[in-house]
């Protein structure tokens, strides 16, 4: 049987590489990133409002 390279929209075959550490700051960034857009919003919606005098 020839081995062909995957396509564009083919799984490629098992590498034998595990996750690496830039995997590991990549998740970290996705799950951490939004908490903390979250809570500088909430932190500013409450600044601007205790600014405006309500």
């Amino acid at each position: 049987m020839i081995s062909q390279a995957a396509g564009p929209f083919e799984v490629p075959g098992e590498t034998g590489k595990g996750p690496s550490m830039r995997d590991a700051l990549m998740t970290g960034l996705l799950v951490i990133y939004p908490t903390v857009a979250t809570v500088v919003a909430i932190v500013a919606g409450l600044v601007l409002a205790s600014a405006n005098g309500t």
